[in-house]
């Protein structure tokens, strides 16, 4: 059901390598024509005037390999200092439907709408690898996947209009040693910092479609926002939907009761949550700069599964995570 858009753009068909030489300045909407293979050297800046962004069609893919030393960075072209963390600069990038996948390594995208919105790669060999990714400041979601396959590890999203992560439409999905925060402060926000569903995002006015969530698990993580209920599952009948939370931290507080009867929200049931903690502090150093580094007070130090951080066992500055 995908959308007609009207996006003001330009075909990119002579360059598919970016490197750290010049900053990349981009008016309008940079469009990767179908079977584009594009890599991006460690280093290598982008920034998007106001209505701009980049656009990966069909069979596109992308592989972003930063260093801890080199990020790549995608920002607003407004280097003013009210500009430095000022919301919606630019329109973000957008994977469109039957995409190739994209691999993203050291990468921070900061002040867009939406960061990266992932529609339908729904296969093992088309997935996003987010490793090393940091999300900040967008104006409506961090990160959108629709029917994906989108694995995440060190992975920071902080501070959105709307959620830092939207699954929407079923898909697979896993996250270790992902902070999913929300402060936002330019209003009120509707949306939690996590929103997981097989069917459409709450306010779409498509008609309900769900496919297949076969996975969406979160290992070792944070769910963390300045609202009482950070965490919303939703659930279309019509398809599977399975969620699982292993040795997290989510802030949920359901003072009024609203979903003590919904049993994807039992949180004695082991298939769906083992190990999770709820509403306790992660002692982040200032999530109003974006800065989600936990101190020595934070309530997760020792609570995450030992084989699970195996897996990443370096944190988002190299350092390791080993006690």
């Amino acid at each position: 059901h995908a959308q007609e858009t009207n996006l003001q753009g330009f075909y990119i068909n002579n360059i598919t390598e970016f490197t750290n030489e010049k900053p990349y300045v981009i008016y309008g909407h940079g469009i990767f024509p179908e079977n584009s293979d594009i890599t991006v050297q460690p280093g290598a800046e982008f920034y998007f005037h106001d209505n701009s962004g980049l656009v990966f069609l069909k069979n596109t893919s992308l592989n972003i390999q930063g260093s801890l030393d080199e990020k790549v960075i995608f920002q607003g072209d407004r280097l003013e200092s009210q500009y430095s963390d000022l919301p919606g600069q630019w329109t973000g990038i957008w994977f469109q439907e039957e995409n190739s996948g994209a691999t993203l390594k050291n990468v921070i995208i900061k002040n867009a709408n939406i960061g990266l919105y992932s529609e339908v790669s729904n296969q093992p060999d088309t997935k996003f690898t987010l490793e090393n990714v940091e999300i900040y400041n967008c104006s409506d979601f961090g990160l959108i996947g629709r029917n994906s396959h989108i694995d995440g590890k060190n992975l920071v999203i902080n501070n959105s209009g709307k959620s830092a992560l939207a699954i929407i439409e079923g898909g697979c999905y896993s996250f270790i040693h992902t902070t999913l925060s929300n402060f936002w402060n330019y209003g009120i926000r509707k949306h939690p910092s996590v929103y997981v569903s097989n069917s459409n995002l709450p306010e779409s006015s498509d008609l309900p479609t769900s496919n297949d969530l076969e996975k969406a698990e979160f290992k070792n993580c944070i769910i963390e926002g300045n609202q009482s209920i950070e965490l919303e599952l939703h659930r279309n009948e019509d398809s599977t939907f399975n969620h699982y939370f292993e040795n997290t931290l989510i802030r949920f507080d359901d003072a009024s009761g609203n979903y003590q009867d919904n049993p994807d929200y039992d949180f004695e049931n082991l298939g769906y949550f083992k190990n999770v903690y709820f509403n306790q502090e992660p002692d982040f150093k200032d999530p109003s700069k974006n800065e989600l580094f936990v101190g020595l007070n934070s309530f997760v130090i020792g609570k995450g599964n030992n084989s699970t951080t195996e897996l990443v066992p370096l944190d988002l500055l190299g350092k390791t995570r080993a006690l």
